[in-house]
């Protein structure tokens, strides 16, 4: 019966080609992050990517720094007489350029892990400049203070001292003895 009494229902107004737009857009940003999270569990890389993956060549690094970090141990870091610290400096110094020097002879033969240890080594080599620097300050000026090269923010040491923790070469880690 229609009699005018009964209300029509409410109708929907027909969709515009900017509802359309919206809800293709959220579609595709539903399908982006979707894809995103498939990447991230199933393709993505695994790892530390500095990890280098010849691990005989770690090994041979760690007894290579281990020879230098006696030397670390031996040289007494004198606090007193500027001059003579500075003299302990450049030996240590001296110790840790042969060791970046001899582990830059023998880099790896994979070429992704001779490209990252070639990056460490020339984060030592800074580092190592670094120390060359404090040890000619102090023969200036007694009060000089060590001061570390920053790498995004960060002191190299920690740079280098992490890829030598992640591949075991603790031995390979920079000294504490300058501060």
């Amino acid at each position: 019966m229609t009699d005018g009494s009964m209300a029509e229902p409410d109708r929907l107004p027909p969709r515009t080609a900017r509802d359309r737009a919206v809800r293709a857009l959220l579609a595709l940003l539903v399908l982006a992050l979707a894809a995103m999270w498939i990447y991230a569990w199933v393709f993505a890389p695994r790892g530390d990517p500095d990890r280098i993956s010849d691990q005989a060549w770690a090994d041979a690094a760690e007894a290579r720094c281990a020879i230098a970090s006696e030397v670390v141990t031996a040289v007494p870091v004198e606090q007193d007489d500027a001059q003579r610290r500075a003299d302990d400096v450049d030996a240590v110094t001296g110790a840790l350029a042969a060791m970046v020097d001899d582990l830059g002879a023998t880099l790896p033969k994979d070429p992704d892990d001779a490209d990252t240890v070639a990056r460490w080594l020339d984060d030592y080599e800074i580092y190592l400049d670094d120390r060359r620097e404090f040890s000619a300050g102090l023969r200036e000026d007694p009060t000089t203070r060590f001061e570390v090269t920053a790498v995004e923010n960060r002191q190299i040491t920690a740079v280098i001292d992490r890829y030598a923790d992640v591949n075991g070469m603790q031995s390979c880690m920079t000294p504490g003895d300058v501060t």
